[in-house]
């Protein structure tokens, strides 16, 4: 009886060895695929991370401050003209109107949206070199405004402006556009109004050609946003 259980032993031992023994080698075909697939895991992972990092074009644009000079700007500039030989543009059907006033580059540009749809010759505020920063500092205050109210004309000490419209921040700073300044009689100064468009002169304020001011001060509707920069 030993003998003949012995048999039976043997062979469902090595019957286990031979089942152990493929389950082993199962086991190293069935998860070799999954090594080699972790790489591309890895980089499609890596690929969602940059998308989620990068920046969209219009959260790194930036709004643009200075634009080409439009084909029909005056030339040579002419400070009782308008700045521009074509008409003028209906405000009341400018969508998205704003005014931008570069200081460097002695303009105003009258926007929709993004877009100048008109180009005025200015001058702004006075620059100062500081010798604490590298930026020049202006008499002309940088920032966001709202147009109020339209004053013809205004009388400061011994000179005169023509088609005043008052803007205002928020830390109740008041600016104008206007004209360059006149003799209390009302005639112009035409060696300081020669200023517009080629030099910052003013105390603050902006000048405009005595054409872009009437036109302005009669057609900008109240309340418009102006957005004043160093450029």
């Amino acid at each position: 009886m030993k003998t003949n259980l012995r048999k039976p032993f043997l062979l469902i031992g090595a019957l286990g060895l031979i089942i152990l023994g493929g389950g082993l080698l199962g086991y190293g075909f069935t998860h070799h695929p999954a090594q080699s697939s972790r790489p591309h895991v890895i980089v499609h992972s890596a690929k969602q991370a940059v998308h989620r990092s990068t920046p969209t074009a219009s959260s790194t644009k930036k709004q643009r401050v200075a634009f080409p000079a439009p084909k029909d700007m005056r030339q040579p500039i002419d400070w009782q003209q308008s700045s521009e030989t074509k008409g003028y543009p209906d405000l009341n059907h400018v969508q998205d109107l704003s005014l931008l006033v570069n200081i460097r580059k002695k303009r105003v540009y009258v926007m929709s949206g993004n877009h100048p749809v008109y180009t005025m010759y200015a001058s702004a505020g006075i620059l100062s070199s500081n010798p604490n920063n590298e930026e020049p500092t202006s008499k002309t205050p940088t920032g966001d405004f709202t147009t109020g109210d339209k004053q013809e004309p205004l009388v400061n000490g011994q000179q005169g402006y023509h088609f005043n419209i008052a803007f205002t921040n928020h830390n109740g700073t008041t600016l104008y556009f206007r004209t360059g300044p006149t003799n209390l009689s009302g005639d112009y100064n035409a060696k300081k109004n020669k200023n517009i468009g080629k030099k910052n002169v003013t105390d603050g304020s902006i000048w405009l050609t005595k054409a872009d001011a009437q036109w302005l001060y009669q057609n900008l509707p109240d309340h418009t946003k102006v957005t004043i920069v160093l450029g």
